[in-house]
């Protein structure tokens, strides 16, 4: 029972705790309108990603244990961790009253007490019909847990690693050692299941197929608000029936094998299923935010901080989002300074993708 409670109490730090002490951070240099509580839980998972990426890449390429690998990366993120819950409670100080204060250090801030709460039944109606679509995908991962031929090899990546103390030192499908392979290298998110796997005694195999659903698919639904609340800012009850569509594209996106539907119910916990489902949708976001709140009279350098971690966590989901992501933010950039008829804001998005140029001439290099 108390090596449970102890599995328990990691999982809840290395998956609640951590990302949302960290995402304090970037989310300190955003508009106190936009600080929510989702916000900073979705810039924690980016910033996190981020620094596990670029921590762990030079790392690989050096040829590191994986034991050593990780007792450098659990100061990096604690200590990143305490950072920011300095900025979270400097932040709550800026409120009045006691209650503020708590709610604010959690990214209630920008809650109206004023206002008071007025339930409206076809909003609660809808957001608890999205609620039973969400539960039921998860029930379903849970009960099924899918077998993919892909785990052959990238959650064999993850065993290997906690088992032989080596990152990408092995071929997972007979053992035998081998040099490194930088399309995999790049990606470090088996690593990442590895590392958990560590750190709190869970096999990677099962951390995979039944712990990581419970994480990804509420992330992936909460990229998909931030979305909605952008695009309907002035009509909120609209909000839920957005997701409740996203939710049934989701169950019946089975066309074919290769839409991001399937690879998210198929392969909840792989890189290239995170990467379609998740980092995109929050890029989509954050370019949401920015076409609204990037003028010459506004500025959001968390935003832009944001972007340049989306564009790190794409290279830790699948090298192949390197590519993509270069591609997205390209255009994205041009529209935005056709917009504004300004090309600084266009050297902001080279910026950003930074990352991705390394990552690829790295990969090019390499190959």
């Amino acid at each position: 029972m108390l090596e449970l409670l102890l599995e328990f109490i990691q999982l809840l730090l290395w998956f609640i705790i951590i990302p949302f002490a960290i995402g304090c951070i970037p989310c300190a240099l955003i508009q106190k309108r936009l600080r929510t509580c989702g916000m900073i839980m979705a810039s924690g998972y980016l910033a996190m990603f981020s620094i596990f990426e670029l921590l762990t890449l030079p790392m690989v390429l050096l040829g590191w244990k994986f034991t050593t690998a990780v007792r450098c990366i659990v100061v990096v993120l604690i200590l990143t961790a305490a950072a920011g819950i300095v900025f979270a409670v400097k932040a709550a100080m800026e409120e009045e009253g006691i209650l503020r204060r708590i709610l604010g250090a959690f990214g209630i801030s920008a809650w109206d007490f004023s206002e008071g709460f007025q339930p409206d039944v076809q909003a609660v109606c809808l957001w608890a019909l999205f609620l039973i679509l969400a539960g039921f995908q998860l029930y379903q991962a849970f009960t099924l847990a899918v077998f993919d031929g892909d785990d052959a090899y990238y959650v064999a990546q993850s065993v290997t690693a906690v088992n032989r103390d080596s990152m990408y030192g092995y071929i997972p499908y007979n053992g035998f050692g081998t040099s490194l392979d930088i399309r995999h290298a790049i990606a470090a998110l088996p690593l990442w299941i590895a590392f958990v796997s560590k750190m709190s005694g869970i096999h990677a195999t099962i951390l995979s197929h039944l712990i990581l659903p419970f994480i990804f698919v509420p992330l992936t639904y909460l990229a998909y608000y931030l979305v909605a609340k952008r695009l309907f800012s002035e009509k909120k009850r609209f909000i839920p029936a957005f997701l409740i569509i996203i939710g049934m594209l989701q169950i019946f996106g089975n066309v074919s094998i290769y839409t991001k539907e399937t690879f998210f119910v198929m392969r909840t916990w792989q890189g290239k299923s995170f990467f379609a489902n998740f980092v995109l949708v929050i890029t989509l976001a954050l370019i949401l935010w920015l076409f609204e709140e990037e003028t010459e009279e506004r500025r959001n350098p968390g935003l832009w901080a944001l972007l340049l971690c989306a564009n790190i966590t794409a290279a830790f989901s699948t090298a192949l989002g390197v590519f993509l992501m270069a591609i997205l933010i390209g255009v994205t950039g041009c529209l935005l300074a056709v917009r504004n008829r300004s090309v600084k804001v266009l050297w902001k998005f080279v910026i950003s993708c930074i990352p991705c140029i390394v990552f690829t001439l790295l990969y090019i290099g390499m190959k």
